[in-house]
């Protein structure tokens, strides 16, 4: 594989994210998932623009994956 500078840290790390953002979809259920997307202005999980806009949406499924254990 050739890698052209650092895209092949920025490929995992993004898919690390995304990853990471199913698990928690998975725990907090669908409409509770599609309604953090909605309010995030995210159309699907293979659109999210930027990387900053990936760590806000696992931040708050985080949030909310918490506040429903609690």
């Amino acid at each position: 594989m050739i890698v052209e500078g650092n895209k092949l840290v920025v490929v995992e790390r993004d898919s690390r994210g995304i990853h990471k953002a199913s698990a928690l979809a998975e725990q907090i259920g669908d409409s509770v998932f599609v309604s953090i997307l909605d309010r995030l202005r995210i159309k699907s999980m293979t659109t999210i623009p930027r990387l900053e806009t990936l760590k806000t949406l696992v931040a708050e499924l985080e949030r909310e994956a918490a506040r429903l254990a609690a």
